[in-house]
């Protein structure tokens, strides 16, 4: 009777045993969403659970050092169903052996083992190269040391000394084949060695992975879908460009791709993929003012004026008829403080208005997209290309040059931005016109109430020229300083006198010219920017001569613009000019720019 509750005893033992062991979540990858900077990946799978009560579910094999605040999981099964406690832990985890691993394996072995007997026979050989050495030493020295070596004479010592030198030959080339045996081998086991570091890869791309366990608390059995979602910091994309330009430049088509990088150690096969510009681990608030301007004011400083001095000169012009004519004078020499006297300050600058980080980010906008179909990223580290979105625009097809930086014309393509492909600055770009490849930079984003500008190479048709036609700058003002003698009581003193030349303002000229030809069989639409000159002080005037070609645009505060439509096979000229009026004191900065220093 107790042999049998015994038995009972440890039979409901064992059932509870077996009830509380985690049960395996199988629950493979369907779903990921990539951010700039990291990713979220989702696995969902379906268990069966016999009856109601807690039970506990375990999901192994997922990304290493995974923590509690980088997963998110959901159960859904019958009403009721919720969820318990959740662990998170290492899992021990042995990476399977192949018939591929096995034979590269087998392989490292063999050659291993030829390596050690070719290395062997070669230090024999070092052996054998030595004893023959110091028979031919006793042979020339006729034996060393006490006890006497009888050395064979005649016909014998001539054999033996044949005998040495084949054993010689024999050995050398034994040793010359197994050098190139040795070399052979080495090379063999660093090809295989390479192999089986990217196998073992393969095979063990996640040599610390985590594991799950998950307490779910059902009130009867049924089937329940468990969504298990984790965050891994070894996954992002990049968004790049093509914009392919028709070659008639009608047409232009935007394409905006994304190139998705992850090494978290597990393949993404067959995966549906979701790519969002925004930053979840990131804190996005809204800044706020801490600083509030205080406006204030200082009257100017009054110049002081101090007291005044009478000095007497005598001038002296020499004897007339024996006698010294004398000329006496009276000057008021007026004492002031110019120190005290504070300038004008000069204007500031003027503000541009600074472009947008983003057109996301100018409008407020955090975007999903939701690539169609399955696709496959493995866990190499290396970026995987992706089409987003793509939208024909309409181009603006345009010559432009700055002949003052580059006489190279530049074919120039302005367009309104899409609606449907966001842009992000500093994203690569690749231009084409149709088949041929342009080139490849960064997007650059244009203030508000500007078009967007791509350049798409320099264009051959068009010759331009700059050339300075005259110019004229003011003579330097200087001191002059005089020698007089002047006489009073008889002594005759020297006075250096020093005299400025007089004049109101200095006045600089600068003439210019560009000229534009037309070598193609074609109208062309060119614009041509140059620099504006421009002061920053109220003293000094800068404005264009009369005969400055008229119709420039501002492109912005310092470029202005000239369209001109340029009929084939001719030319056209600018005219530039410009007058700078400055006081006569003061050293003037920004000359050197207008190469007027």
């Amino acid at each position: 009777m107790r042999r049998r509750l015994l038995f009972y005893s440890l039979s409901a033992l064992s059932i509870t045993l077996c009830a509380e062991a985690p049960i395996p979540l199988q629950a493979p990858i369907r779903s990921v969403r990539v951010h700039p900077d990291e990713a979220w990946v989702t696995r969902t799978g379906i268990v069966r659970v016999a009856n109601s009560g807690t039970h506990k579910l375990k999901l192994g094999q997922l990304p290493g050092d995974l923590k509690s605040d980088d997963l998110r999981i959901q159960a859904k099964g019958p009403e009721g169903t919720r969820l318990g406690e959740i662990l998170v832990g290492p899992d021990r985890y042995i990476a399977p052996e192949t018939p591929e691993s096995k034979a590269l394996a087998a392989k490292l072995e063999a050659l291993h083992q030829q390596k050690i007997q070719l290395e062997s026979q070669q230090k024999a050989s070092e052996k054998a190269y030595e004893f023959l050495d110091g028979t031919q030493s006793l042979a020339r020295n006729g034996g060393t040391g006490s006890a006497p070596i009888v050395l064979p004479t005649g016909a014998a010592l001539v054999e033996l000394n044949r005998a040495m030198e084949g054993r010689y030959s024999e050995l050398a080339a034994q040793s010359q084949v197994r050098a190139q045996a040795l070399t052979k081998v080495q090379k063999e086991m660093t090809e295989l060695e390479s192999e089986w570091q990217k196998l073992k890869g393969k095979l063990d791309t996640n040599p610390n992975p985590s594991q799950v366990t998950v307490e779910l608390v059902t009130p009867h059995g049924g089937d329940v879908e468990v969504e298990v979602s984790y965050r891994t910091a070894q996954a992002r994309w990049k968004p790049s460009y093509e914009a392919r330009l028709a070659p008639n430049g009608k047409s232009m088509e935007l394409v905006l791709f994304a190139e998705v990088t992850q090494g978290s150690g597990e393949a993404w096969d067959g995966v549906q993929m979701d790519l969002s510009n925004s930053h979840p681990s990131r804190v996005q608030e809204m800044p706020r003012f801490t600083n509030y301007p205080r406006i204030g004011w200082n009257p100017p400083p009054v110049p002081y004026r101090g007291s005044s001095t009478t000095v007497e000169v005598v001038a002296s012009s020499g004897r007339i008829d024996g006698a010294t004519s004398q000329t006496s004078a009276n000057f008021t020499i007026e004492r002031s403080t110019p120190a005290t006297y504070r300038p004008p300050e000069p204007k500031p600058l003027p503000v541009l208005e600074a472009p947008a980080a983003s057109l996301e980010e100018a409008k407020g906008l955090a975007q999903t997209w939701h690539l169609e179909g399955l696709k496959d990223v493995p866990s190499d580290g290396d970026a995987h290309r992706f089409l987003v979105v793509s939208e024909n625009v309409e181009p603006r097809l345009q010559i432009v040059v700055a002949p003052r930086l580059d006489t190279t014309p530049y074919q120039i393509v302005r367009y309104t931005p899409p609606s449907r492909i966001p842009m992000f600055p500093g994203a690569s770009i690749l231009r084409s016109i149709g088949t041929m490849r342009m080139g490849q930079g960064s997007l650059s984003i244009p203030p508000p109430n500007q078009p967007f500008e791509l350049s798409f190479g320099p264009y051959q048709g068009l010759r331009v020229g700059l050339q300075r036609v005259s110019e004229k700058r003011p003579f330097r003002m200087t001191k002059v300083t005089e020698t007089r003698q002047y006489q009073k009581s008889g002594v005759r003193d020297q006075v250096k006198e020093e005299i400025i030349a007089t004049g109101s303002d200095r006045i600089w000229e600068l003439r210019e010219s560009i000229t534009l030809a037309n070598d193609s069989n074609e109208q062309l639409d060119v614009e041509v920017q140059d620099r504006i000159a421009a002061s920053i002080h109220e003293s000094v005037k800068i404005s264009p001569t009369p005969d400055t070609t008229p119709g420039a645009q501002a492109r912005s505060p310092f470029v202005q613009a000239w369209t001109l439509n340029l009929p084939a096979k001719s030319k056209q000229t600018i005219s530039l000019g410009l007058v700078i009026k400055a006081p006569k004191e003061g050293d003037l900065t920004g000359l050197k720019e207008l190469g007027l220093e």
